[in-house]
């Protein structure tokens, strides 16, 4: 009777810590921060370093799978411009920046497309 006791505790302990670590798993990796928040912080005339400062990110795509569909919006870089861009899972920012003077002209925010799914934050959260 007694070492069918330690059997059950034991099962129950590893159970739980099974339990815990499919927990840690499933999470999502933090999303990083582009978002409508961010987006509106942003101003014309800014220079591209204090975008980036606003914002907190070089520029980049931190999609967790960047093979995916890519947002809606959109900036063409236009004559003496480039565009500037940061992209997340759930929207991208755009801006276009004066290449003589280095300051911001135009801003665009891309709703996303939709959300990750499991398999796409499972994966992102392995690094595969």
């Amino acid at each position: 009777m007694r070492l069918r006791w330690i059997f059950l505790t034991f099962a129950a302990i590893a159970c739980a810590l099974l339990g815990a670590a499919l927990w840690l798993f499933l999470q999502a990796p933090p999303p990083p921060p582009i978002n409508v928040e961010v987006y509106e912080r942003i101003e014309k005339g800014m220079t591209q370093a204090e975008v980036e400062a606003a914002i907190g990110l070089p520029p980049g795509d931190y999609r967790t799978d960047p093979a995916g569909r890519r947002h809606f919006a959109e900036l063409l870089p236009g004559k003496g411009a480039r565009v500037v861009e940061w992209e997340a899972d759930g929207c991208n920012i755009q801006v276009r920046v004066d290449e003589r003077s280095g300051r911001v002209t135009s801003k665009i925010f891309g709703e996303g497309l939709r959300p990750p799914t499991l398999l796409e934050r499972l994966r992102a959260w392995a690094g595969w």
